[in-house]
């Protein structure tokens, strides 16, 4: 369980990284897995990642295996520790997972070098009205993922600005909103002016501090996003895959009111 402080960190920015949190026995068995279907399909031999023959540029570079996607191995990630932590933030409320076990999130070298993405941010969960706290994406790395390596790309504290009082807002729509605050129109801007510096700087946006964190870390290692949060995939130009795994929780009244709400909508 999370502590009063965490907590409290975790709803004001959005994001907090929970060093070690999986034991080795949920991990070991999901890496094993997957580098054993990554060997019997010529991109892993044990050792050495292989590229393929035509590097993908960004953002192409994914890797969506079904033998990956029915790996069983995966539920091991989604323990009874992790599922009752993010109960308790859902006020011991009962929880709906989006899928039936995590997903892998696997990005091949596709860049020559690391830049910050000015388009395919997006939020994973559309904004709605009357649940200030919908639920939490949980991401977790089978192999180390390096700073500047494809990790993905998070703006903290985003998910506490453009929230509808009413009604529901989708992901093209929440970025419309954000983009009305100069921060977040020159960060979805190529073109825009020192667009790098919330990588190092938080800035104060309407009373809230945002800044761009980036998910790097060791297997075992665990983030949690509200599902709120805008956030992107980053290009890799390192030669070792990014190597993560998500899975995604809600409150299952939260989930339940989305469809009400996007109905009347409709």
């Amino acid at each position: 369980m999370l502590n009063s402080e965490e907590k409290a960190r975790l709803r004001e920015r959005g994001v907090l990284k929970l060093p070690g949190f999986l034991p080795e026995e949920s991990v070991r068995p999901a890496r094993e897995r997957i580098e054993r279907i990554l060997s019997d399909e010529g991109h892993y031999d044990g050792n050495t990642w292989r590229p393929p023959a035509e590097r993908p540029d960004w953002p192409a570079g994914s890797f969506a295996s079904k033998r990956i996607k029915k790996a069983k191995e995966l539920k091991y990630l989604q323990t009874d520790e992790l599922q009752a932590t993010i109960r308790d933030l859902m006020d011991g409320e009962a929880l709906f997972s989006f899928m039936e076990h995590p997903q892998t999130l696997f990005t091949l070298n596709n860049a020559d070098q690391w830049f910050l993405p000015a388009t395919l941010w997006h939020v994973d969960l559309p904004r709605f009205a009357g649940c200030p706290e919908p639920g939490y994406q949980m991401f977790t790395f089978l192999a180390p993922v390096r700073p500047r390596s494809g990790g993905t790309l998070v703006v903290a504290g985003s998910h506490r600005l453009g929230n509808p009082t009413e009604g529901v807002l989708k992901s093209k729509r929440v970025k419309g909103v954000l983009k009305r605050y100069d921060v977040f129109d020159n960060l979805l801007n190529a073109e825009g002016e020192n667009r790098e510096r919330l990588l190092d700087t938080p800035e104060t946006v309407d009373g809230v501090e945002v800044q761009i964190v980036e998910f790097t870390g060791e297997p075992g290692d665990v983030w949690l996003m509200d599902m709120r949060l805008l956030h992107t995939l980053a290009p890799n130009p390192s030669p070792v895959p990014r190597l993560m795994v998500t899975q995604r929780f809600m409150r299952a009244s939260s989930w339940k009111l989305l469809g009400e709400l996007s109905r009347v909508a409709a």
